[in-house]
């Protein structure tokens, strides 16, 4: 057991369990150098000069993988010799878990930190000698009350949407059906503080209750703004005709649905 003081005065308490051969051509002086409620940082000799693989999880199958160290969401990231990663001769320095979220492989977003006050296992193979170990996340520091800017998306310029407004770096749930059972328990780590975050609710787990309650809605007329648009009125009509944009970005098309209305009788364009 370890204790130590943050910077706030708090007493901080993790446990470390370390495992590792001494052998020649072995992972060895393997150390947890610190934690933060979002990183950790692993320090140890490896064998060769050969790149080791880094694997961290909150299961200790090692499945699955913290999305940090996930190379199927982001090609190397499980190596030593990723960009972060410190050597000096065979002596390593792994930081694993980033306080930001990234876009993976797949196109989604992706917090890169770890959870917060939580076990974590990690083992290291090098050149097939391994070393294993837990550590145990910090818990957010007392006073931490206010809250962070949120990260712009670094790519933003490169989208072609019609206004870049609420373009963040932040990691999205991925599955929205509540009809899945496994779409409710699903979470994400914030990746400013490393709290877990759940949704309280689904899309359509409370009916609808815009006026008229019931029957057909229809669109009654179409609104195109910058007349970027040819033939809008088409969308109106459930025939051959179609509405129909030939633009490099992208443009709105707003359509008025004159029985969808708020308590206050106004109609609303969509």
């Amino acid at each position: 057991m370890r204790t130590s003081f943050d910077r706030s005065g708090s007493i901080r308490l993790s446990t470390i369990v370390l495992t590792a051969s001494m052998d020649t051509g072995a992972v060895g002086n393997l150390q947890v150098r610190g934690v933060t409620s979002t990183q950790a940082i692993l320090a140890y000799r490896a064998p060769d000069t050969n790149a080791c693989s880094v694997e961290v999880s909150e299961s200790a199958s090692y499945l699955p993988l913290s999305h940090d160290v996930d190379p199927a969401l982001f090609a190397g990231s499980n190596l030593d010799n990723r960009p972060g990663t410190t050597s000096s001769g065979l002596q390593r320095v792994f930081v694993a878990g980033k306080r930001r979220a990234e876009k993976g492989s797949n196109g989604r977003w992706y917090s890169r930190a770890l959870q917060t006050f939580t076990t974590h296992y990690f083992r290291i193979t090098c050149s097939g000698s391994q070393a294993t170990g837990t550590f145990l996340t910090a818990n957010i520091a007392l006073g931490n009350t206010y809250n962070e800017a949120l990260p712009a998306d670094p790519a933003v310029n490169t989208r072609s949407y019609f206004s870049s407004t609420g373009s963040y770096a932040w990691p999205e749930f991925l599955n929205w059906n509540n009809q899945d059972p496994a779409a409710r328990p699903e979470a994400v780590i914030d990746p400013q503080t490393g709290m877990l975050l759940k949704r309280l609710a689904l899309p359509q787990d409370q009916p609808i209750t815009y006026l008229p309650g019931s029957g057909d809605h229809y669109f009654e007329s179409v609104f195109d703004p910058d007349g970027a648009w040819t033939t809008p009125g088409a969308v109106l009509t459930d025939d051959s005709l179609s509405a129909s944009f030939s633009g490099t970005g992208s443009d709105m098309l707003f359509l008025r649905d004159k029985t969808f209305w708020t308590a206050d009788g106004t109609n609303l364009w969509i």
